[in-house]
C-alpha cells in the first residue's frame, strides 16, 4: 500500500505536538484533520487526545520512522 502523505505529521515533525482547535480552523477544515488524525491514530503513527472542541496530537516512534525514511 502506497504511505499517504500527512499535513498533521509534517506539523508534528516540525513543532512535536500540536493542538488542534475547531474554533481556529473551522468546522469543515477541523473535521479534515480530525479524520486525518484518526487515520494516523489507526495505522498507529501518532497518538491523540480528544478534548471537547479540538484535539492535541503528536507522532510515536513508527510515525517518526516513517517520515524519516526509516522502516
Amino acid at each position: 500500500m502506497a504511505e499517504r502523505e500527512y499535513q498533521l505529521m509534517t506539523r508534528c515533525v516540525e513543532h512535536g505536538c500540536i493542538l488542534v482547535s475547531a474554533g481556529e480552523v473551522g468546522d469543515e477544515r477541523y473535521a479534515e484533520l480530525l479524520r486525518e488524525a484518526e487515520d494516523m491514530q489507526d495505522r498507529g503513527l501518532a497518538t491523540a487526545h480528544y478534548l471537547a472542541r479540538g484535539f492535541r496530537i503528536a507522532l510515536t516512534d513508527a510515525g517518526r520512522r516513517l517520515r524519516s525514511g526509516q522502516p
